[in-house]
């Protein structure tokens, strides 16, 4: 019986998932190839790695690369629990779906900077702006979720959500008003957000599929 279901996971989910990958992952270097014949761009600007591109030493930004390989680790963690929690536990796998999606926009900005190049410099929407409503879809998370959260231990996420918040204070009040020490309690604080963040829905991912393993095993014995 459960080796039937695992199969049907399997044809179900991963296989139409790769085929999908590849023709994305086909489709975004055609246009790449395209837009590079028709403008003075060259294809290797959109595929090397930047630290070969700007002749830059590899520790450059480590600590922002960790940031964002930890938000991309998270990202992964939520989809593949809402995936496997889906026919067990439904409002765990809402609420993983939900998470993921918010990890994945914070992985974005985080990575591409659009809070601090496109919303800002392009579409000119106030860096404030943003961050309002990046903390409205956490928010909203909390409310929609209030049940769940509680089932968890949520106090990880509130360091999470305390160290954030002590980032953006510092990052706002430093355009006012620059004192010394502003990028080390900013950063350290946006890394240590970070990785309470990732601790949380790591540790509620494996508490809950701990217990979908627990109830599969029942359900074979």
């Amino acid at each position: 019986m459960y080796n039937k279901q695992l199969k049907q996971y399997k044809s179900v989910l991963f296989s139409p998932m790769v085929s999908l990958v590849y023709i994305l992952v086909f489709c975004l270097f055609l246009f790449l190839q395209i837009l590079c014949l028709r403008t003075d761009l060259s294809l290797d600007m959109f595929t090397s790695d930047i630290f070969a591109i700007a002749n830059l030493p590899s520790y450059m930004g480590v600590f922002s690369n960790i940031g964002v390989l930890i938000w991309c680790s998270t990202a992964a963690v939520c989809f593949f629990s809402s995936v496997v929690l889906r026919e067990i536990n439904k409002e765990f796998s809402r609420f993983f779906l939900f998470a993921g999606f918010i990890n994945l926009t914070l992985l974005l900005d985080d990575f591409f900077l659009f809070h601090d190049s496109l919303y800002s410099k392009v579409l000119h929407i106030p860096e404030i702006i943003t961050y309002v409503v990046y903390a409205a879809f956490v928010v909203i998370c909390i409310i929609k979720f209030k049940r769940i959260l509680l089932k968890t231990e949520f106090i990880t996420l509130l360091f999470a959500l305390g160290f954030f918040a002590i980032s953006v204070a510092v990052d706002i009040i430093a355009v006012h008003f620059d004192f010394y020490g502003v990028i080390f309690f900013e950063d350290l604080s946006k890394l240590l957000g970070i990785i309470s963040w990732c601790f949380y829905f790591m540790q509620t991912a494996f508490n809950q599929i701990y217990i979908l393993i627990g109830h599969k095993t029942q359900k074979i014995s």
